[in-house]
């Protein structure tokens, strides 16, 4: 008995210290499970931040600002009304052949449901905000499964694409450039997927088909089509080339054979509207006879000044976040800085981008080098909005170097080697580029935030002058404008645009340029605002000469409408003077 007692007495000792072990064993368990969870939470919250952070600076006021998202509107609404792939905005209504069809289809879908502008503006612009969100999310999963990434990386880099203020604005702007990137992420995550596999006829016809819309939505599309098809080629999955490759090719030639049967007439602005072959191509003949010198002595000087302009300036500034100006406040020092860091995230990116390549030559690697060579021969490009689509995969080779550094300055810690001036180094170069960071992407989600006071200072004088437009014209009348199928849209007239300097001759301002589409169009009425020719190339120039040939023609050009402020101006033409 005493001996059962005992034994008693022991297993109720040993219980509770049972009970206490298994529940520390159970919540290990739970703790290992969950970890894995932890990067997929940490994406969620990052979508949530960016999500709010797009909600914070969306503001219907911003379209209208650059050209593009008022003609994507406009063809949209053309669409969605039955009228056909057209600019509707000119008198003429052409077809519309240098945007592919994809995003204004797209918008035509919303105009259909909610058909009231410019109400629609931010249903509209939803697609790029849900695009972008869309890409963040493929972009982590393409990252992490096909092996470019850890978890972490993946959401540093999709982290930091995320609110980045380049991505911001164009999440909340009605451009292509964030359903393309969504597009494209889809491709390469698919394309890669099946390299190894013998996937059946409808999954290759699926993958040329959403390499086909990509496309469709930007011509930029063509870089994923030859990338795609050279990369099974190398891998030589022969019969999957052909079959991709072949269905994509049906769309571009389609695109091909719409721009043929609607070759734009000669005019002023053909070039403009007409497509972008056309357009560089008068830009590089208004070279050559202006510089004396052959054509292909003008395009390797603009593929010399393209690759300056799109990888050793543009792509280190974006990675980091910054404008292109100097960093203020810091005077002749912000400049020097400024330059310093562009060097420093350059070279990292540059070498991270070989280390990549160097373990693994894959399709993201020829994907970003036929897409980057596919836009130097364009004359007078501006790269922000080309390179966010590719923006992930340039922080990757950034943040792979940064890890590889890194990591070596911890091996050499533990291994107890004396090399403190490399370890000193290596952390010096991360704080740099930390610091940096921090800087380009604070500065840039303030600057943003405070960019939309000057949005709604603008809009309310736009609003003035589109209600004088519309209770002191009639319908029928023609205006010249920059900004002209925005004052369409808001108006109901028709508008041509307003074109002073010819780009390939900014020596003088061209009289023939303003009033050449006057007797041409029949245009009445010159509407004239303070953001004309911002994002055009010779800004200041082309002002001064609007102003100087509005003076000159003082009397064919007669002022009816100054804004409050005086910075919104409407002409009357006086076509017997012209």
């Amino acid at each position: 008995m005493k001996a059962d007692a005992a034994v008693g007495e022991n297993a109720n000792d040993v219980s509770p210290r049972t009970s206490a072990a298994s529940a520390a064993v159970n919540r290990s368990h739970l703790l290992t499970n969950y970890r894995p969870n932890l990067p997929a939470l940490i994406l969620v919250i990052i979508l949530v931040v960016s999500s709010l952070l797009y909600y914070a600076i969306s503001a219907s006021e911003r379209f209208g600002a650059h050209h593009d998202d008022s003609i994507y509107a406009t063809t949209a609404k053309a669409m969605a009304t039955g009228q056909g792939y057209r600019i509707i905005s000119l008198p003429d209504e052409p077809a519309q052949t240098k945007y592919p069809p994809f995003y204004p289809f797209l918008l035509s879908l919303i105009w259909k449901v909610f058909p009231a502008f410019p109400e629609n503006i931010v249903w509209m612009t939803m697609i790029s905000t849900v695009s972008t969100l869309c890409f963040l999310f493929v972009t982590y999963a393409y990252l992490t499964k096909r092996g470019y990434a850890t978890p972490w990386q993946a959401l540093v880099i999709v982290g930091l694409t995320g609110i980045n203020w380049r991505t911001m604005i164009l999440a909340t702007s009605m451009y292509s450039e964030m359903v393309y990137a969504a597009l494209s992420v889809t491709t390469l995550y698919l394309a890669e997927k099946d390299e190894n596999e013998t996937p059946g006829w409808i999954r290759n016809v699926f993958l040329g088909s959403i390499i086909g819309v990509s496309f469709l939505t930007r011509s930029s599309g063509l870089a994923l089509l030859i990338a795609v098809g050279l990369y099974y080629l190398l891998r030589r999955r022969w019969r999957k080339a052909l079959v991709v490759v072949g269905v994509a090719s049906l769309f571009v030639l389609g695109w091909i054979a719409w721009c043929y049967a609607n070759k734009p007439a000669d005019g002023v602005n053909a070039a403009y509207y007409g497509s972008y072959f056309r357009d560089i191509s008068e830009m590089i003949s208004g070279l050559q006879m202006e510089r004396s010198v052959s054509k292909i002595e003008i395009f390797l000087t603009i593929l010399r000044q393209n690759v300056f302009s799109a990888i050793v300036v543009s792509i280190p500034t974006i990675c980091a976040g910054l404008s292109y100006g100097s960093i203020p406040g810091l005077g002749e020092y912000g400049g020097v800085i400024s330059v310093g860091s562009i060097f420093l995230v350059l070279v990292l990116t540059l070498f991270g981008f070989v280390r990549q390549i160097k373990k693994r030559f894959g399709l993201l690697h020829i994907y970003l080098v036929f897409y980057v060579a596919l836009h130097l021969p364009v004359p007078y490009i501006s790269y922000d909005r080309y390179l966010v689509p590719l923006l992930p995969f340039l922080l990757l080779f950034l943040v792979t170097e940064l890890s590889a550094a890194i990591a070596l300055a911890k091996r050499s810690v533990s291994a107890g080697r004396t090399h403190r001036i490399s370890v000193a180094f290596i952390a010096l170069v991360v704080a740099a580029i930390t610091c940096v960071g921090l800087y380009g992407y604070c500065s840039g989600i303030v600057a943003s935030i405070a960019a939309m006071k000057p949005l709604y200072a603008r809009a309310i004088e736009d609003r003035e002058s589109i209600e004088w437009i519309k209770a002191n014209t009639d319908r029928s009348e023609i205006l010249i404008c920059y900004r002209d199928p925005t004052y369409y849209l808001y108006t109901q007239r028709k508008a041509v645009p307003l074109t002073i300097v010819k780009r390939e001759n900014a020596q003088h301002a061209d009289p023939s340029l303003l009033l050449d589409p006057i007797s041409s169009a029949g245009a009445r009425y010159l509407v004239v605002t303070p953001i004309d020719f911002d994002h055009d190339f010779e800004t200041d120039l082309q002002q001064s000469a609007l102003k100087t040939l509005l003076e000159q023609y003082s009397k064919t050009f007669v002022l009816v409408f100054e804004s409050r402020y005086g910075h919104t101006r409407i002409y009357r033409i006086d076509t017997s003077a012209v």
